[in-house]
């Protein structure tokens, strides 16, 4: 294509379209009229050959096409913002920002109240919203700026999204010291229960979103015992 046809303009009105799925909404986020952003999107029809967005209802439903430029648009004018912003010395008492994280509850108790304490000696003007990890998928919520960190099990993730493993975990039973099954099998307190004879007892779930299986089940999946 003819990159003489796009200029910076037609870039934001194309993320905007495809952050809100409406006309007027885009146009409300980046200070544009309806009929600017839809002679917008006239010339990005014609520059990439594609209708990029179908109308559904009320909203404008991407096409497969614009789907697929949605996370290079957003990084490319991520890399536009940062190379003109001045060069200044970051000083964290002087940010004023709300950073949105997802995780389990496990998380938000363990990890919250000390790194909150941490947070606020040195960034007394940052504030954090936990969600619940059952909003949605990581990659999906990361790539539209709806969290900006997940502490979450291992997951797959789209290859952009940077992880790291902050810690790990032991799994703990805790029964009553008269269970008739643990005495049974001669398993004392303390000591280790096996798989199998963890696998052959009955279970229930908690599910937070509906799903018949959990990490869990994920995880002994993996060695061949789901």
């Amino acid at each position: 294509m003819n990159l003489n046809a796009l200029d910076l303009n037609l870039v934001r009105v194309l993320d905007a379209l495809l952050r809100e799925k409406s006309v007027t909404r885009a146009g409300e986020q980046i200070g544009l009229s309806q009929p600017a952003v839809s002679a917008a999107l006239n010339r990005l029809r014609h520059a990439l050959n594609d209708q990029l967005f179908v109308r559904r209802g009320n909203d404008m439903v991407p096409t497969p096409r614009a789907e697929s430029l949605a996370e290079p648009v957003r990084a490319a004018l991520r890399e536009i913002e940062r190379a003109f912003q001045p060069a200044t010395d970051f000083d964290p008492a002087r940010l004023e920002r709300t950073f949105t994280l997802m995780g389990a509850d496990f998380f938000s108790m363990l990890l919250m109240p000390p790194f909150a304490a941490r947070i606020a000696a040195v960034a007394p003007g940052v504030s954090f919203r936990f969600l619940d990890s059952a909003i949605g998928d990581v990659s999906k919520l990361l790539q539209e700026d709806r969290i900006d960190l997940a502490l979450e099990r291992p997951l797959e993730v789209a290859e952009w999204v940077s992880s790291v493993a902050l810690f790990g975990s032991p799994f703990a039973i805790i029964a009553a010291k008269d269970n008739a099954a643990l005495c049974q099998a001669g398993i004392a307190e303390g000591e280790e229960v096996p798989l199998d004879f963890f696998c052959a007892l009955p279970h229930a779930l908690r599910s937070i979103d509906g799903s018949m299986s959990g990490f869990t089940d994920d995880a002994l999946g993996r060695i061949g015992l789901a």
